[in-house]
Order: structure tokens, then sequence, then C-alpha cells
């Protein structure tokens, strides 16, 4: 997202969805993992990653590992299964 559009879109709600599935087989060998928003400390574990591209920078957030952390695992997720993330601002 480019800088100068930044503050006009946090003026207004928005969501970011995100579906995911397996493409061609079951995923059992590179299940889907979600950590549970809750069981992470925004302060401690998140930590800013800069995302260089040849014409523009950007930065995401890494997650350091933490025991607190909760996770759930989709196992053998068949190509006509999806999850849905969604997040709101």
């Amino acid at each position: 997202m480019p800088a100068s559009e930044v503050k006009s879109l946090l003026e207004h709600r928005y969501q970011i969805i995100n579906l995911w599935r397996p493409i061609n087989n079951p995923a059992f060998d590179s299940p889907l993992a979600l950590c549970d928003y809750r069981s992470v400390d925004a302060q401690r574990d998140l930590v800013p990653v800069k995302l260089i591209y040849p014409d523009r920078e950007g930065e995401v957030f890494g997650v350091k590992f933490t025991p607190e952390h909760r996770w759930k695992y989709l196992r053998g997720m068949n190509t006509d299964e999806v999850v849905l993330i969604k997040w709101r601002g």
C-alpha cells in the first residue's frame, strides 16, 4: 500500500479477508498452521521486517516464538475445503 494512501484509508472501516485452501493435493506434508491472536503479545512478540522491492519498501511483522502461543493446524485439508481468515480495522 502506498504510504500516501494510508491516512485516508485509516479514516474508514476496512476488512482484510484471506481464503486458504490446498491447490493440488490434500495438505498432509505441509498443513496450514494458525496462531490464536489472543495468545500473541504485540509488544513482545511482533518484530518489524522490511520488504524491499526494486521500486519501493514495505514492512510486515515477523512473530517471535514463545511457549504462550496457542496453535492449531489443519492437517489433511482437501482441495474442496477452505479456511477463511478475517481481520477488521
